[in-house]
């Protein structure tokens, strides 16, 4: 059945090759006899130039039919190190599943309930915790992290509420899906929330509600120029006119203002399309750091690695 499967799926040629046996060798094998039995006058045995008539291909480089669909999501790894965004994005290497795998999309999904839901009435304790109870999930968590964590989101949701919802009542859009085209790239992405700048106010602030805990190894994202980012597609793709934008600090329900001012809105740009660039060259150093690479998804194979 694989031998006819083989057979049957090709399209254009088909090599049928086999295990030459080594005489002085003790184990031996022997071709399949369905490889014996195809008829060879239906094939070139010899090698000897492709006896086909073809029409010769012209190899010059020619334009790009699509865009390279990316997201900041993605590129924070190139800015890592472009070694790991090409064992992650062009080899397809998986990393090892952490039991935390979806704690921060979950708090989102959870937040984005509470803005949708509750603009008018603020949710109290036990409306936040049966939310909680409802809708947290994580997938490869074992039940007793599973309580641990779900007893954090709580505790990180309630404070979020109790500290700002009073300004529920601003919020224009949240969860607004984006795309935008930045030379040869296609980027994409979500703002967690879009709000008025006051009641009476015309103008839009950007602001983004993300999960922030603290993190000692070297791989943090970078929040201003994630935010940065989501200003200059909130204007290209959304056609609004951000006048500030904000991190909320979930863990220590705090918040910090961003810089978008047009000349840094500019240099993140100019950054953002230097890795694109590269990436398209198919440009993937190694930036090797010891506190960089001891927390490295590749850590146990990189032979650049700074041990």
């Amino acid at each position: 059945r694989l031998f006819y499967v083989a057979l049957t799926r090709s399209e254009k040629y088909l090599f049928l090759s086999c295990h030459q046996n080594n005489i002085n060798s003790d184990r031996r094998s022997n071709p399949s006899i369905f490889f014996e039995e195809f008829p060879k006058q239906f094939a070139l045995t010899q090698p000897i130039p492709d006896p086909t008539d073809r029409e010769e291909l012209d190899l010059s480089e020619t334009a790009l039919l699509h865009r390279f669909a990316t997201s900041y999501s993605d590129l924070r790894y190139y800015d890592r190190c472009p070694f790991d965004y090409k064992l992650r994005f062009i080899f397809g290497f998986n990393p090892e599943i952490a039991i935390a795998l979806g704690y921060g999309k979950s708090i989102h999904n959870i937040l984005n309930i509470i803005h949708t839901d509750h603009r008018r009435v603020p949710p109290d304790f036990e409306t936040v915790q049966q939310i909680v109870d409802d809708n947290f999930f994580l997938r490869y968590c074992t039940p007793d992290f599973m309580e641990r964590f779900k007893d954090s989101a709580i505790r990180i949701i309630q404070t979020y509420v109790k500290s700002f919802s009073g300004e529920f009542k601003l919020i224009l859009e949240t969860e607004k899906s984006f795309e935008f085209a930045l030379d040869e790239a296609l980027i994409s992405g979500q703002i967690d929330l879009i709000k008025r700048l006051s009641e009476d106010g015309e103008l839009e602030a950007i602001e983004i509600v993300d999960f922030k805990e603290h993190d000692n190894t070297e791989f943090t994202t970078d929040y201003r120029k994630q935010l940065r980012l989501y200003a200059i597609a909130s204007m290209r793709a959304l056609g609004l006119n951000p006048k500030r934008a904000t991190v909320h600090h979930l863990d220590e329900g705090t918040r910090s203002e961003v810089d978008i001012s047009k000349k840094v809105l500019n240099a993140v740009e100019k950054n953002i399309s230097g890795s694109i660039q590269s990436i398209m060259k198919r440009d993937f150093p190694k930036y090797p750091t010891k506190r960089k690479c001891e927390f490295c998804d590749w850590r146990h194979f990189c032979t650049k690695k700074d041990s």
